[in-house]
């Protein structure tokens, strides 16, 4: 019995480590976005935003602009259109500056701004921005998660309405996404990968991951329990 539960408590050490070594990992990624981030809006796009201002100077000398100079300023302000948008995802400013909800709202804006086919959404946060009393790395996660579900849902679902709901079941939160789109069960495996990290994220952070399926939609559903709401340390910074 003695050696059984020496052997349980190892497996459990062992088991501990491997998680807080892919805690960390996941850190280290979410620092390295940030830090990609922060260099492509410090030099990237004000590079190019300065040559787009240089043409436009250039231009406005001559009084016309003819086509060739026209089509690569419009291609620069394409790039910079795109750029913003990936400098976004990898720094979500907007989460660190006024909260969760409004993040996941402009994540959705931007997703939909992005369609031909107008998509009905909303975004529903009834548990009084509970979310926003977490952990900057938790809330993090959560971002990641559901950006990946909103992502799945504009871009694949081919839904007519997408809706974010945050909420409060007892002592949890509840975070769902939900469309009432085509399902995944007819191209499960495009959707594999994407499941597994965010099924990890969840993992990661002791948060419960839930996934529903079918020919009327997918619902992505993640449960927070109480002790997981622990406010954020002053200290602490995203």
């Amino acid at each position: 019995a003695r050696q059984s539960a020496v052997q349980q408590a190892e497996t459990e050490a062992r088991a501990e480590g491997l998680r807080l070594g892919a805690r960390q990992l996941a850190e280290a990624m979410e620092e390295a976005r940030r830090t990609i981030g922060m260099d492509l809006h410090d030099q990237t796009v004000a590079d190019l935003s300065r040559i787009s201002r240089n043409i436009r100077r250039f231009a406005d000398r001559g009084g016309t602009m003819d086509r060739e100079l026209q089509t690569i300023e419009d291609d620069i302000n394409h790039c910079l259109r795109e750029l913003r948008m990936i400098v976004d995802d990898a720094r979500p400013s907007v989460l660190e500056l006024f909260g969760f909800a409004d993040a996941v709202e402009a994540l959705m804006d931007r997703s939909a701004s992005q369609l031909q086919t107008p998509v009905d959404w909303q975004v529903i946060d009834d548990s009084g921005g509970l979310i926003d009393r977490m952990p900057a790395r938790s809330q993090v996660a959560l971002y990641r998660i559901v950006q990946e579900a909103v992502n799945n849902a504009f871009r694949h679902s081919g839904a007519a309405e997408i809706t974010v709901r945050i909420a409060t079941l007892g002592s949890r939160v509840t975070i769902r996404v939900q469309d009432d789109g085509l399902g995944m069960s007819s191209d499960l495996r495009r959707h594999a990968s994407g499941i597994a990290n965010m099924r990890t994220r969840a993992a990661l952070i002791d948060v419960g991951f839930k996934l529903k399926s079918g020919p009327k939609g997918t619902e992505v559903r993640l449960e927070i329990e109480g002790s997981t709401l622990l406010p954020k340390r002053e200290s602490e910074t995203p």
